[in-house]
This record gives structure tokens, sequence and C-alpha cells, in this order.
């Protein structure tokens, strides 16, 4: 009898054990499948994660639909009395990666395009890209040195494609995806903004560009109703 009861309270610690383990096991699995989650959502996870900025389809929510009425800014945001074009030189670690320009128009829409071509590794990219938008009067820029409402925030979309080139082989590949372009305009229409390019949103380059010291153009080229 005595001989049963230790064999059962034995059979009862493993069994506690196994439980034990088992939750332990169900635990490191939700773990796993919620990094997995995230990644799908934002794109990687941990300390070499891209900043907010970098990963503009977080903001996209900002983008309006077709035929809704954007917010108009207020000082001391710069209002946008009559339509201009801005044009800038994109960079990359310091490299020129051709010219982006953006229209802006006073009903808030944004537009514009970026085209640039290069030689790298031997084989020639050429970047083609258009993109539309609107300005967000309800985001506040910020920094390290604190916050600055006199910036207006804008966001865009679009489709761009790259065409490879290899002369020594003579094969020409093409790749497509999905273009953000995003900044802030500020003080007599100067802007400071980032182009990234991604194809499903776990990876992603990024370009600024800043019109500071570029020319202004009066008029809209790009922007359609």
């Amino acid at each position: 009898m005595r001989f049963a009861r230790i064999r059962t309270a034995k059979n009862r610690g493993r069994a506690g054990y196994a439980i034990i383990l088992l939750l332990l096991v169900s635990v490191a699995i939700l773990m796993v499948l919620y990094f997995i989650d995230l990644r799908m959502l934002f794109g990687p996870v941990g300390p070499m994660d891209k900043t907010a900025a970098e990963r503009p389809w977080l903001e996209e929510k900002r983008i309006v639909g077709k035929g809704a009425v954007i917010k108009l800014p207020k000082p001391p945001k710069p209002e946008i009395i009559n339509a201009f074009a801005v044009e800038a030189a994109v960079m990359r670690e310091g490299v020129e990666r051709g010219y982006v320009t953006i229209d802006f128009t006073p009903d808030g829409k944004v537009a514009g395009s970026w085209n640039c071509s290069y030689l790298h590794s031997e084989q020639k990219h050429v970047f083609d890209s258009i993109f539309e938008g609107n300005i967000d009067v309800s985001k506040t820029f910020a920094d390290d040195n604190g916050k600055d409402r006199s910036k207006l925030y804008f966001i865009t979309k679009g489709d761009y494609t790259e065409e490879i080139y290899n002369p020594k082989t003579g094969a020409t590949s093409i790749n497509s995806g999905t273009i953000y372009v995003t900044g802030w305009l500020y003080g007599e229409r100067a802007v400071d903004g980032l182009i990234t390019i991604t194809t499903d949103k776990t990876w992603s380059l990024t370009y600024s560009f800043t019109t500071e010291a570029l020319e202004v153009i009066e008029g809209s080229k790009n922007t359609t109703n």
C-alpha cells in the first residue's frame, strides 16, 4: 500500500512537470507567433529596426481618399495660397540619386515624381516613379529639441519601377514596388523629406532630400484632380 502511494506521488509529480513544460512550450510558441506578426505588420523587429520615419506605411492612414476634404493649415504652419512646385536633389549615403519634383496645391493635395539613373557594380539602374497624397495638419514635428508647430507634414504614396541593365551580357531586368514620399514644409517653401521604396514592407531603402537652397517653381505640373 505504501509503495502504491509513493508510486502515485511520483506519477503526480511527473504529471506536474509535464504540465509546466507544456505551459513553457506554449508561451514560447506564442512569443514566436507574436514577433512574426509584428514583422508582417511593421517590418523587421529588433535592435536593427528602422525608425518610424523610414517605415511610412505606418502613417498610411493619413492619406485621404478621393473626394475627401483635406483640413487646411493655419499659422504658424505655412499656408498654401497658390499652387507651387519644388525640386530637389535626392541623396543616399552622400551620393546623388536623381531629382524629385513635388507639387503643392491650395486644396491640400500633394503629388510628384522621382527619376534617377546611376551605375552600380557595372550595372545601370534606372528608377521612375509617380506618387500622390496630401498634407496633414494633425501631425506635429518633434525632435530632440522639442516640438515645432510651424512645420507642415505631408505624405504620399505611389508606384516605382527599377530597370537594371547589364552592359556585359545585354540582360535587362525590371523590378517594381511601392514608393512613399514624406516630409515637412516650412518657412519660405522649404522642404525636408524622405523617399522610401519597398516591395513587401519587410525591407526598405530610404533617400533624403531638401529644397531649402533650391528653386521653387510657381504653378503645379503633376497634381491631378
